[in-house]
Formats: structure tokens, C-alpha cells, sequence
């Protein structure tokens, strides 16, 4: 299979994922505002987040390994590449270990520091410890699904685990109603993980990217260094993206409380799925780059990433729009008018999407590099500054202060590090990727600004659904044609026609 018939599977089954986790969270947050209080599904997303912290064990591993794989993977003969499975099978297996125990001890000092309720204590330790032994057993397996990604396989994880989402509200919603309470949703995440790790095993065997059995070769100690001081860089460029990008969770429980963090858990909904749906591209492309950069074509690379950087930006700033638009009237509808948030929250987070999709644009490039430099201690920073600065603001200006100040902090920081880098590498001038590259999303935002306030108020006399529906109709159809007016490279354009028509020609054939 050719790497964009790669590409394009893993692009088509990653929106089958997001849209089945759509589905999921949309019908699963109000079944669980259902049959639990607030302070309880609070108490679900904090954990949740609070996990995300625990598998900071991983230590970078897993991307190291994957990686490294990529290295390997087209070698016949020898035994590298059977090595380097067999080493992070055994990094991922004392991995899993550590998380488990590590997370378990951590729960029984953070309901205090956290100000738990004295109520809601008991649960708060019993879903950590059940949070963390399913994020350890999933780590202890995870080498088939890293073998996957190495070569490119995303569809075979979308695929199953968009299947598993279904899984996991069947078990979840069947345990609701056994009265279970909140528990509900760890058996039904641990239905889902246990089906996916099962799929993702024998696919690894099906299509046949397990060695053969004379070219497994032996662990090795050079193979872990190699693995760990990559890792290494990742973990620290993980952590810091973690700080930045998921403490907000945990800030709002300490000092506004676990309602507070229930309306920011669902009012972001949206936002996140957003924030998933212009990360699928860029995940899916970092391995093809990755293989380029191995073949050492540097003028294909330049243009493949550019056309890249230029779609998402624009792809940020059409999304961004959108959550303006219909966020306020969807999250009426979905939560029955018990959970809003001011509009201007939802502006700070349409300009928030943007900063964190060019961000990651950028880093997530210089990982494929492998040459991390400052860019391993600088995202660090960058979390300590905002905690810092969202520990002072957070108590007078609430979440709005706390959105202003993630929007700052990346601005400062890593965004304008990663565009030089990006110029640095591609021995281009700053002024292409931090400018020329950005003037179609510009163009958009320019188009879009009108569009929305028009459409805005010539709908805010209609009833809620109808509201809704024709705001996120006619604004999909605006964005859609803005975006394919401005928003793209003209050889973007010509390349797409003509992979329709080849498309439809063979059809037709």
C-alpha cells in the first residue's frame, strides 16, 4: 500500500473514531448528568485527569519506540527491528507496573491537597486506583499497537476502537442502571481498552509485522539507550504539553470546586473534539514525514510540511469560527439548559484552538527530527508559567482568566521557539512559516468574522433546535466554501481535483 493510501485510510478511519467518540461523549455525558450529581461527574473528569498525569511514567517510551521502529521496519534481513520490539515489550511491561503502583499511592495524598469532599473520598481513591490499573495494563500490551502506528496501520486502532466506543457505553449504561453509580464508567472503559488491545494484537499477526521467528534477536543494552535517550526528550516535551494543555482540570477543582470543574469539562467538550479532529491530520502525516526524512528527499519534505502547516492553520481558524457560532446554543441542547458559560469564553477558545494547532504543528515536526534541544526544557516552562499565573488569576477572574493566560503562555513560549526552528531546519526565513505560511487562514478569518455576525443575529429569534441546526448548517456550508477559496495552496487544489478524477476515472473504468 502506497503511504498515501496510507495516509488517506488512517485519515478516514481516525474521522470515523472521533466521529464514534463524538456520539459517545454527546449521548454519554447527559446519560451520566443522569443518574449522577454533578460533583460526581466531577469527580469522574478529574481522575480521568489526574490518570493522564500517572501515564507521565511512560517517560517519552512510547513515541521513542515508535519511532525507532520506523528506522527499521523495511530491513529484510537481520534482526533489528525484531530487537527493538522485544526491547519496548519489556520497557512497556515494567512501565505498566510502575504506573499501577505509583498512581495507587499517589491517590491516597492528592484528596487532600485537592480538598476532596469527605463524601466523595471513598470514590475518589477507588476510581484512581481502578483509572490506574487500566492505564497500566493497557501500557504493559501497548507494543502491538506501537508496531502499528511504525508502519502506518492507524486504521486497524480507529476502526476497533470506534467499535469499542459503542461497547463502552453499552456496559456503562447496563451498569447505571445495576445502580453501580459512578463505577459505571471504569467497567465500561475497561470493556472498551480489553476489546482494543485484543483487535490490535491480532492485527499486528494478520498482516504479518511480527519478524519471523529467526529474526527476533535479543534485547539489548544499546537498544534501550537508544530508546531511553529519545524518550528521554519526548517526556520532557510530553510533560510540559501536559502542564499547559490538561492542568486546568485539576486547578479548577482546587480552588473553584468539582461543580466548577463539571461546567468546564462540558463546556470544552466541543472544543476538544475540535482540537481531535485537526490533530488527526497531523498525527497520521508525522510517520510518512518521518520516512521521507529517512530517504533524505529535504525538497519534498519542505513542501509536504508546508501544505500541511497551511491546511491546519486555515482548518484552526474555520473551526474556531464555528465553536463561536453554535457552541452557546448546542450546549443548551445538550445539557437542557443546566450547564452554560459566557460567549466570551467560547471566543477564547476559538483563538486557543489555534494557538495549540499551530504549536503542535511545529513541535510535532521536531519530533520527527529527533533533535529536541531547548524545545524538551522550554514547553516545561511554559506549563510552569501558566500554573503559576492561573494559581493568581483563577480566583478573580474564574475560567476566563485561566483560558487568557493558556492563550499567553503559548504564544510566549513554545509557538514562536517552534516557527524558527521550522525555519532553522528547512534553511528558509523566519518570515515564511510565521507569515506567508498563516495569510490563507488569515484570508479565512477575514471572511469568516462577517459570516458568523450575520448569521448570529439573523437566527437569535429562532427556538433552540432550530437555532442550532441552522447555524451549524449554513455555517459548515459557509466555512466549507471560505475554506476552499482561501484557506488552501493552489497546488493543494490542483492535487486534490486530480486525485478525484483519478478516482472517479477508475470508477467509471
Amino acid at each position: 500500500m502506497s503511504r498515501f493510501k496510507k495516509f488517506a485510510h488512517s485519515l478516514f478511519s481516525g474521522y470515523a473514531l472521533m466521529g464514534a467518540n463524538i456520539l459517545f461523549t454527546f449521548a454519554s455525558v447527559p446519560l451520566a448528568l443522569h443518574y449522577l450529581s454533578k460533583s460526581e461527574f466531577g469527580l469522574w473528569a478529574l481522575t480521568a485527569q489526574l490518570a493522564g498525569y500517572v501515564a507521565l511514567i511512560d517517560l517519552g517510551m512510547s513515541g521513542s519506540i515508535a519511532r525507532i521502529l520506523i528506522d527499521y521496519k523495511d530491513e529484510k534481513e537481520g534482526t533489528n527491528y525484531g530487537k527493538v520490539l522485544l526491547t519496548g515489550a519489556l520497557v512497556n511491561l515494567v512501565q505498566g507496573l510502575l504506573i499501577f503502583i505509583f498512581g495507587s499511592v499517589l491517590a491516597f495524598f492528592l484528596q487532600d491537597i485537592l480538598n476532596i469532599e469527605s463524601t466523595l473520598r471513598r470514590d475518589f481513591l477507588l476510581l484512581s486506583i481502578g483509572q490506574c490499573a487500566l492505564l497500566g495494563g493497557g501500557f504493559a500490551v501497548q507494543i502491538f499497537g506501537i508496531t502499528l502506528i511504525a508502519n502506518q496501520r492507524y486504521d486497524v486502532g480507529n476502526y476497533s476502537h470506534a467499535v469499542c466506543f459503542f461497547v463502552n457505553f453499552g456496559v456503562m449504561w447496563f451498569c447505571f442502571a445495576q445502580g453501580v453509580g459512578v463505577y459505571g464508567l471504569l467497567w465500561g472503559q475497561a470493556a472498551q481498552q480489553g476489546i482494543a488491545i485484543v483487535i490490535a494484537t491480532a492485527g499486528c499477526i494478520r498482516l504479518g509485522m511480527l519478524p519471523a521467528r529467526h529474526r527476533w534477536g535479543r534485547p539489548t543494552w544499546q537498544l534501550f539507550c537508544e530508546v531511553f535517550s529519545l524518550g528521554r526528550d519526548i517526556f520532557m516535551f510530553a510533560l510540559g504539553s501536559q502542564l499547559v494543555n490538561a492542568s486546568q482540570t485539576i486547578l479548577i477543582t482546587r480552588i473553584l470546586g468539582l461543580e466548577a470543574c463539571a461546567v468546564w469539562s462540558i463546556c470544552i467538550r466541543p472544543f476538544s473534539m475540535l482540537l481531535q479532529f485537526l490533530g488527526r491530520i497531523n498525527d497520521f502525516t508525522y510517520a510518512g514525514f518521518a520516512e521521507i526524512l529517512v530517504q533524505n528527499d529535504h525538497g519534498r519534505l519542505l513542501r509536504r510540511f508546508k501544505s500541511l502547516a497551511v491546511l491546519s492553520a486555515s482548518l484552526a481558524v474555520i473551526s474556531g469560527g464555528m465553536l463561536v457560532l453554535c457552541n452557546q446554543s448546542f450546549l443548551f441542547l445538550w445539557t437542557k439548559g443546566k450547564v452554560s458559560w459566557p460567549l466570551l469564553n467560547d471566543g477564547l477558545l476559538a483563538v486557543w484552538l489555534v494557538t495549540i494547532t499551530l504549536g503542535r504543528i511545529h513541535t510535532g515536526f521536531i519530533t520527527v527530527t529527533k533533535d529536541f534541544r531547548v524545545i524538551r526544557y522550554l514547553y516545561f516552562v511554559e506549563g510552569i508559567a501558566f500554573i503559576g499565573a492561573s494559581l493568581f488569576l483563577l480566583p478573580y477572574g474564574g475560567m476566563t482568566a485561566m483560558l487568557a493566560v493558556s492563550i499567553a503562555s503559548s504564544m510566549v513560549f513554545t509557538l514562536q521557539y517552534a516557527l524558527r526552528r521550522t525555519a532553522g531546519y528547512f534553511e528558509i526565513r523566519l518570515v515564511e512559516p510565521s507569515f506567508r505560511w498563516l495569510l490563507p487562514a488569515a484570508k479565512c478569518g477575514t471572511a469568516m468574522i462577517p459570516a458568523i455576525t450575520i448569521l448570529w443575529f439573523a437566527t437569535t429569534s429562532c427556538g433552540p433546535l432550530v437555532l442550532f441546526l441552522l447555524r451549524a448548517t449554513i455555517g459548515s456550508v459557509a466555512a466549507g466554501l471560505i475554506l476552499w477559496h482561501w484557506g488552501l495552496e493552489a497546488e493543494l487544489k490542483v492535487e486534490i481535483v486530480e486525485r478525484i478524477k483519478r478516482k472517479y476515472g477508475n470508477l467509471n473504468g
